[in-house]
């Protein structure tokens, strides 16, 4: 039962449950800008900048141009928020602090997702679109995701005004 773990084991129980679904999207051949067998997804793992400060990456998917190589070539970083009703959306300081860890970490071929599960500030979802970072909406218990659009939403297409509401927690 939810109630019964602390913060912490419930926000590693997200982190498990999305990496383990972007491990079938990937090996299915079904996440964007990932290469079935050059493409691999980790929880936890280390990065370091070229100071030699780390951090622990929620979850990344690495990306090779051979297999066999040591160095990735593009990561993709995934930050998670897993944030109970009550609390509310992913704001716009975790999107700071987030979008400042990707300028540091991972400096050029990566991209960037914040996920959360109830949605984000509509300040967190203009500057996530002005800096080209994706934000996510993950539901850990159907397994389903809602990726915002880096374009902003305009009249012509109603499907994107959809997910605008879903990803700030409205649906």
């Amino acid at each position: 039962m939810i109630k019964d773990k602390s913060t912490v084991e419930i926000g590693d129980d997200y982190e498990i449950a999305l990496e383990n679904y972007l491990k079938k999207l990937v090996t299915d051949g079904k996440f964007p800008g990932t290469t079935k067998g050059l493409s691999t997804v980790h929880r936890q793992q280390k990065y370091f900048d070229e100071r030699g400060h780390h951090i622990l990456a929620d979850v990344t998917i690495e990306n090779r141009f051979d297999p066999n190589d040591e160095e990735f070539s593009s990561a993709i970083v995934f930050e998670c928020k897993y944030h109970s009703k009550s609390r509310g959306n992913a704001n716009i300081a975790l999107y700071r602090a987030f979008r400042s860890t990707l300028d540091q970490f991972f400096p050029r071929g990566s991209k960037g997702f914040l996920v959360s599960t109830n949605g984000f500030s509509k300040a967190t979802i203009e500057d996530a679109r002005a800096d080209k970072i994706g934000l996510m909406v993950f539901d850990p218990v159907n397994l389903t995701h809602n990726i915002i659009v880096r374009r902003r939403i305009n009249d012509r297409y109603s499907e994107r005004e959809a997910l605008y509401s879903v990803l700030l927690g409205e649906r």
